[in-house]
Formats: C-alpha cells, structure tokens, sequence
C-alpha cells in the first residue's frame, strides 16, 4: 500500500515551500508541480517550470491552480508515484484535486499560517525583481483573502519568523503520525 501524501496549503509567503523543502532535506521528496510562473532565485525547487505552450500541452491534470503569478499543476501519475510524498498546494488545488483524482492515494492537508505582516514583508522582501513590490504584495494578499476563506485541513500549523523550527516540528510529527514518513 502506498503512504499518504501531505497537501501543504497556506496563503503567499506562509512559509508553505520552506517546509516543504526542509522535509525534503528529512526524506520526504516533494512533487515538482508545474508551472507557467518565473523563477524566484536560479536554484529555485519544488516546481518544473515550464512555458504557456507546454502546460497546455499536459494530460491527466488532476490538480489545478491559477495566481497572478501564472499557473501550476500535477497530473495523475506525478502524484501516485510512491516517491513523492508532499505536495505544496492552494484551496484551489485541493478543491480541484478533489473533484479530479481518480486514484487511492490518501491525502492529509497541513494548512500553513502566518500574520499579515509577516506574509506582506516576505513577499515584498522576495519580489525585489517586480516593478512594484508592495502593489505584488497587495495584488496577492487581496487573492489570497478570497482563496483561503474556507480551506479544508486536518492540521493548522502557525508558522511565524519566530517560531519556524517549532512549526517545522508540527509539521514532521504530523506527517510520522498520519504515516506519511
């Protein structure tokens, strides 16, 4: 029997690809989902980073998203290969995953939390490179208010610049109990 996979979903800048990289670093390998957006840093993980042509060129997506920083996904069999056993996801990934999945790989969700303010500073802090950096922030914070009103999870996790090693704890002690390590 394959072990669960663990839907890491939280708003912009939570700290949801900096968990999921330090349980990578632990051995939990994360699914490289695609997406049509820019690279934050060259060495950028966790995405295959591909062009508008090419992800519409994809077959069997099974979970979807879409910002205003392009759009993301993971087909079917990224997702029951055994390999993989965390996945960074929005609301709108779970929703769809939901509604399209036709395997049975189980799923927990860890929804990830963080102040406004530490959310706002990150993401300005990592949108040097936008023409607008605070206009980034806020265009995201706004989408985020609507796409996270209601988010399925089994566990929250606060996840705040003071607290990041206690959050990464939660979040591996949760994954060893729902079986996912």
């Amino acid at each position: 029997m394959t072990k669960p996979i663990v839907l890491v979903v939280g708003c912009s800048a939570s700290g949801k690809s900096t968990l999921a990289a330090d349980l990578e670093a632990h051995g939990l390998k994360q699914i490289p989902s695609y997406t049509t957006r820019q690279r934050r840093t060259p060495d950028e993980k966790g995405h295959t980073f591909i062009t508008d042509e090419e992800f519409n060129r994809l077959e069997d997506i099974i979970a979807y998203a879409e910002t205003t920083g392009g759009r993301y996904c993971v087909t079917q069999q990224m997702f029951d290969d055994p390999q993989y056993s965390v996945y960074v996801v929005d609301n709108s990934g779970i929703k769809y995953l939901k509604e399209n999945y036709k395997g049975d790989r189980e799923f927990v969700v860890a929804y990830i939390t963080a102040s406004l303010k530490e959310r706002f500073d990150r993401m300005v802090r990592r949108s040097v490179d936008k023409e607008d950096p605070v206009k980034f922030a806020l265009e995201r914070i706004e989408h985020d208010a609507v796409e996270f009103r209601n988010v399925p999870y089994d566990i929250k996790i606060e996840n705040s610049d003071d607290n990041y090693d206690e959050a990464f704890a939660a979040l591996y002690l949760f994954c060893e109990q729902k079986g996912v390590i």
